[in-house]
């Protein structure tokens, strides 16, 4: 017996079942390098195969882009603290170049917080750390996703849907 579903390729390069999902469900997630992905996280009862044959493709998908985003995130993080502690030294080793009379902790962490390089390798951290937190919630739902397919696939072998 052979499947009903042919495999084609989808943009991201990678093979997945040509019967489309219920259409709806797809958002569009971009990831750390500026690739937006489609993630349906929809389920159509009336399609379980191609739901379950396309299940490990998407958290495959999501699973990387997670692995991605979080080496980029890591990446950028490692970067604001060189340059957090460049700025740190900086301001220790020419304190009047930043008008300071006196070195204190509070009075360098509040130039090297001010300064303008920091703040923006800060911002380009917090940006990355949302972009994981969205890799994060689209693993979390296709793994809610599965759940749903199996209550699915449970209530139709108790005959709920015919007794409805």
């Amino acid at each position: 017996m052979t499947s009903p579903i042919e495999f084609s390729t989808f943009p991201t390069g990678t093979p997945s079942p040509h019967i489309p999902p219920k259409a709806g469900g797809a958002i569009p997630i971009t990831t750390s390098t500026n690739v937006t992905l489609d993630f349906d996280f929809s389920v159509n009862p009336d399609n379980l195969e191609y739901e379950w044959v396309s299940l490990p493709l998407f958290v495959f998908n999501a699973s990387k882009m997670l692995a991605d985003d979080r080496f980029s995130y890591e990446e950028l993080k490692r970067q604001a603290q060189v340059v957090r502690a460049d700025m740190d030294m900086a301001v220790r080793r020419n304190p009047a170049k930043f008008g300071l009379d006196k070195v204190t902790e509070g009075t360098v962490a509040a130039i090297v917080n001010a300064e303008t390089q920091v703040q923006d390798a800060d911002r380009r951290a917090l940006v990355a750390k949302k972009v994981v937190d969205t890799a994060q919630a689209a693993v979390a739902a296709m793994s809610a996703k599965k759940d749903a397919l199996n209550a699915i696939v449970d209530m139709k072998k108790m005959n709920y849907y015919n007794t409805r």
